[in-house]
Formats: structure tokens, C-alpha cells, sequence
């Protein structure tokens, strides 16, 4: 599930700027699909990960739609920037994490270290964040830790 639209303070904030969609009816919003229907969610959008506790924000989105995986931005967002990134986390993350996630022991830590290195001034700049499922259904965070650029 791929979210793009304006965002503020955890609330989607859709074109007409009038109907924003509140932290609380996302999350209700987020629980009504089947178990499984939604794999992977990122938020292409400002401010829908608390910068003060991104792990308990992302863990909320992954707990409402029993997602493996939730990333997003927890600041403001240029759209091409964020686009670059989105796409380069599609195609450097999530695609491989679904393949490869039919094997056993999948490392994830690799190519998160990979993204990183080649994504890192963006990472730190747009204030991007995952959090997915490890093998034993604990909640990681990645990156572990956020620097202020």
C-alpha cells in the first residue's frame, strides 16, 4: 500500500486540503482489511512518523494492518526527493525483502546497510523510517538511529 498525498503531524491531508484524515481514523481505517491483504505500506508523505518515537508511530501502522512492513517520513518532504527515495526503498528493500522472504534466514541487515550507503544525506534529510516484523514477530527499526542533518 503506497500512500501519496500531503501529510502533517501523523494526519493525511488529501488535494482539497479540507478532508484531512486523522492519526485515529487511519489506524481504524488500517485494522478493516483481512489478515494478509496488506504486505508492505509507506507513507510518500510529511510528517507520518513521530520524530520522537518513530518506532512506536511505525509500530502503530504496522499493529492496525498486521503489515510486515511500514516506512515513511518524519520530516517535511520535497516530492522529487521523496520520490527518488521511494523508489530507490522499492527497489533496493521491499522488492527483495518479498522474494527472498520465502527462504529461510533471510539477512535483512545487508541491504539495509547498502541502502543506507548510497541513500544516507536523503535518509537523514527527509527523516525516512522502516519498521518491519523480524523472523520472530518483534518489531525492528531501521535505521536504528536517526542523526539530525
Amino acid at each position: 500500500m503506497y500512500f501519496a498525498c500531503h501529510g502533517k503531524n501523523q494526519n493525511l491531508i488529501p488535494a482539497d486540503r479540507r478532508s484531512a484524515i486523522n492519526i485515529t481514523e487511519l489506524l481504524e481505517a488500517l485494522s478493516v482489511p483481512n489478515i494478509g491483504a496488506i504486505e508492505f505500506m509507506h507513507f510518500s508523505c510529511c510528517e507520518m512518523v513521530s520524530s520522537d518515537n518513530r518506532k512506536q508511530s511505525l509500530a502503530e501502522y504496522l499493529t492496525a494492518s498486521n503489515a510486515k512492513w511500514a516506512s515513511g517520513y518524519s520530516k517535511s518532504a520535497d516530492w522529487l526527493q521523496s520520490m527518488l527515495l521511494d523508489l530507490a526503498s522499492i527497489a533496493g528493500l521491499a522488492v527483495p525483502y518479498h522474494n527472498e522472504g520465502k527462504k529461510k534466514n533471510v539477512k535483512v541487515s545487508f541491504r539495509g546497510r547498502n541502502f543506507l550507503k548510497n541513500y544516507n544525506q536523503l535518509v537523514r534529510e527527509l527523516g525516512f523510517s522502516r519498521a518491519y516484523k523480524n523472523r520472530r514477530g518483534e518489531i525492528e527499526l531501521f535505521p536504528p538511529r536517526q542523526r539530525n542533518t
